[in-house]
């Protein structure tokens, strides 16, 4: 049964809509909506900062893939190749004037789209012949090659640059020094490739009578 007495009725509504606990209904239902609007206020703002966050990345990525979409659909650009045999004239502070033949082959297995790398073989007038390297980016050019078949030999290490000539050959001019014992020797040489001879097909059969 429910309680008739004034006072018990009183007590059990204050209880129920004034006193919880130690505070109040009205300082709790206050709170509760202070904690609301807090919670509220906070996750539309970690909202906006996750938008902004998305936004900054999708720019991100199409910047990443603009930058990676222009080489992926350029055209590989093959590498030049200078194999030829290439008549030189030159000089250097110790045989003065002069005249060699350089060949040049390229070495396919160790040359890169970037970097090609030449077999090179020097033959002097007075029928002397040198080996060595030589390698290319582009129409800049390295070489090397042994001043003797000696143990420590000493080595020739020029340095250069092709320029076109004609519809398929090729010139280029070597700056170079060798180490001796007074110093050194400076040179330079003028290098142009020899055209290869045009074949032509055999005649035809001789015409019937």
């Amino acid at each position: 049964m429910r309680p008739t007495n004034p006072d018990k009725t009183s007590e059990i509504f204050q209880k129920r809509l004034g006193k919880l606990g130690n505070s109040t209904y009205d300082e709790t239902y206050s709170k509760v909506r202070l904690k609301t609007l807090a919670f509220k206020q906070f996750h539309a703002k970690n909202n906006h900062l996750r938008s902004h966050m998305n936004v900054k990345s999708c720019l991100t990525t199409l910047v990443l893939l603009s930058s990676f979409s222009v080489p992926a659909f350029a055209a590989p650009v093959a590498s030049l190749d200078y194999s030829g045999e290439y008549l030189c004239k030159g000089n250097n502070v110790t045989v003065g004037d002069y005249e060699v033949t350089i060949y040049l082959k390229k070495n396919r297995r160790n040359s890169t789209s970037q970097v090609s790398v030449y077999d090179l073989a020097t033959h002097t007038e007075n029928k002397q012949s040198y080996t060595g390297q030589a390698i290319t980016r582009g129409k800049q050019l390295a070489m090397t090659f042994k001043l003797s078949d000696a143990k420590y030999a000493e080595f020739s290490t020029g340095m250069g640059q092709f320029t076109k000539v004609g519809k398929n050959g090729w010139t280029f001019k070597n700056d170079y020094y060798e180490p001796d014992d007074t110093g050194g020797n400076y040179g330079h040489e003028t290098c142009t490739m020899r055209p290869v001879p045009a074949t032509h097909p055999a005649s035809s059969a001789t015409s019937r009578h």
